[in-house]
């Protein structure tokens, strides 16, 4: 049965090792906390930074810079970001910007697309998306 907080309850537990403030409530299907804001079903670690008075920039998204913990609603550990550089930032993608780098430098020298995308490991759209900048855009190399 699942456990419904009371208003007079706070929402997160402090862990005094990370000074993570972590989540009691609803997660969603990638582990962030639900919250209730304005409305309408918000992500709790958004619905903390607003509530601290924080404005998230336009074209950016809310990155767990410190902790890396999806849970963790804590204010001072998240960073307005965009979504390329939070990517970047967790490990979830396969290629490290030294190796889009290398990829370029082989593409030009006429290196095809499916054999670089079996010697780094990802598909060959990926290799395609860094081609025409639609991934790893040079502009954006330097943010990780």
């Amino acid at each position: 049965m699942k456990r419904h907080l009371r208003p007079s309850e706070p929402h997160w537990r402090i862990n005094p090792d990370t000074g993570c403030w972590l989540w009691l409530g609803a997660l969603d299907k990638d582990g962030y906390g639900v919250s209730w804001r304005n409305g309408k079903f918000c992500r709790a670690h958004v619905h903390t930074w607003l509530d601290a008075g924080r404005e998230i920039p336009e074209g950016k998204v809310l990155d767990h810079k410190v902790c890396r913990m999806r849970r963790c609603v804590n204010p001072d550990h998240l960073e307005p970001a965009s979504a390329m550089q939070n990517v970047r930032r967790s490990g979830r993608t396969k290629l490290r910007p030294e190796q889009v780098r290398r990829i370029r430098k082989m593409l030009k020298k006429g290196v095809r697309a499916s054999y670089l995308a079996t010697l780094f490991g990802v598909h060959k759209s990926n290799i395609y998306a860094i081609k025409v900048n639609k991934s790893w855009h040079p502009s954006t190399m330097r943010e990780v």
